[in-house]
């Protein structure tokens, strides 16, 4: 089955299964159908994107929809960083990736805070790197920090969940680096009547909102759910280099 006709049927099914035949409803587990369009046609869209990286796989569709836009490409390689796909997940995304014949992916079953150093350390280098992690600021700015390192000029960095407050309050401080710009984002309708709505509103917020709904507002306004950061030049920060986020 190829990829996109099995992310089709699990759609239509609203559930996964693993490889014991046991079916999982899906909920609100993996980026919806907005989303995967965005990240398919990105990929696609940027033919120099061969070897990409991925933090998060739990159910697998954003596994899927990135390596239907990888397949074909000579030299395709598909890195998943996840620590419990066998275990909270039962291993349905990389079994969802071979139901789908894909056979250019590497699963890293480690938190990211280990796997992403020790890719590092082999002299690892993508085109793109996708970040679903777990979704705390500091753990979300770690990903951000190694897939930095990891990710070559030129190359993307795609944040899931960028509407969590947490998330987007890490990459409010990522998008200062002078080598990074944001080059595209995927929000479904509420979320792009929320963020017109912020940008209108947001200097009337800090005066009128307690922190807590500020930051709730924060949250869903001030990016849409993915947003795609693309590297434009090497990253030359000096050691005492800083900027308010």
């Amino acid at each position: 089955m190829q990829a996109q006709a099995l992310i089709d049927e699990i759609r239509r099914e609203r559930t996964v299964t693993a490889e014991d035949g046991k079916t999982y409803p899906i909920h609100k587990h993996g980026i919806d159908v907005a989303e995967g369009r965005f990240l398919t046609e990105f990929i696609a869209g940027r033919p120099n994107v061969i070897r990409t990286l991925e933090v998060g796989c739990a159910y697998g569709l954003s596994s899927l929809h990135i390596a239907s836009a990888l397949a074909g490409r000579p030299g395709a390689h598909h890195v998943i960083v996840d620590p419990d796909e066998s275990t909270a997940w039962s291993g349905v995304g990389v079994t969802n990736l071979d139901r789908a014949g894909i056979d250019f992916y590497e699963l890293r079953e480690e938190p990211s805070e280990i796997a992403l150093p020790q890719l590092l350390k082999e002299g690892a280098e993508f085109d793109l790197a996708f970040i679903d992690g777990w979704h705390t600021f500091d753990q979300t700015l770690i990903d951000m920090y190694y897939a930095n390192r990891l990710v070559k000029v030129g190359g993307y960095i795609i944040i899931d969940d960028a509407d969590w407050i947490s998330v987007s309050k890490a990459i409010s401080y990522f998008v200062k680096y002078p080598c990074y710009r944001i080059v595209a984002g995927a929000a479904g309708p509420v979320t792009r009547v929320v963020n017109v709505l912020w940008r209108l509103g947001k200097p009337f917020a800090e005066l009128l909102f307690p922190r807590w709904l500020y930051d709730y507002f924060y949250g869903l306004g001030k990016y849409p759910s993915m947003v795609a950061l693309q590297k434009v030049t090497e990253d030359n920060r000096n050691w005492k280099w800083f900027r308010s986020f």
